[in-house]
């Protein structure tokens, strides 16, 4: 019996790679690839994009162009995106994101503590968040890739949070339902 399933553990591990969408950091994270063998594939699949982009945008602007490399290196190295003004670096994590993810920002960060699986849906998101805090010009659509997976491990924090209340403590388990009844109205009123 532990062997199966070991073996469809090990399969599933497998054919996790040949699945559409991947999230190429989290397997990074959870030893399901090799950095050398992502790497290879990164680059590969980035060159074919660059050249692709090049080419159509080149084209269309009669010029050799790549757009989206000449508005890195004008909001980066020449910061000109500061003219539109500039938020302090904490912004993102003080202000944006807990207004965008109301009670269940909280939670995700609760994650970290309780539900060791959800770690890296926390962590990989925050590294990113923190790369762009290092700019002074933010805005919550710099950083929106980071609320859904932010909101997965909240409700893993959630579920670790719900599971530790005594079911023998019937007054405290009537609490926590009530707290948790309150974070969901008051995610939803807040807006």
């Amino acid at each position: 019996m532990r062997a199966l399933s070991r073996r469809r553990r090990l399969k599933a591990k497998r054919s996790c790679g040949a699945r559409g969408a991947r999230l190429g950091r989290l397997l990074l994270l959870r030893g399901g690839r090799s950095w050398v063998r992502m790497a290879v594939r990164g680059i590969r699949t980035g060159g074919v994009a660059l050249a692709a982009t090049v080419a159509v945008d080149s084209i269309l602007w009669r010029r050799l162009v790549w757009p989206e490399g000449e508005a890195l290196y004008a909001n980066t190295a020449l910061n000109k995106s500061a003219e539109y003004g500039t938020s302090p670096f904490h912004w993102y994590l003080t202000s944006a994101l807990p207004r965008a993810m109301t009670f269940s920002f909280p939670l995700s960060l609760l994650a970290l503590a309780t539900a060791p699986r959800a770690r890296p849906l926390v962590l990989v998101p925050l590294v990113f968040v923190a790369a762009y805090s290092l700019l002074p010009h933010k805005e919550l659509r710099f950083v929106l890739y980071a609320v859904p997976p932010l909101n997965v491990a909240a409700a893993a924090g959630l579920v670790q949070l719900w599971g530790g209340v005594d079911k023998r403590r019937p007054l405290a388990r009537r609490a926590a339902q009530l707290a948790f009844a309150g974070l969901l109205v008051g995610g939803l009123l807040v807006r």
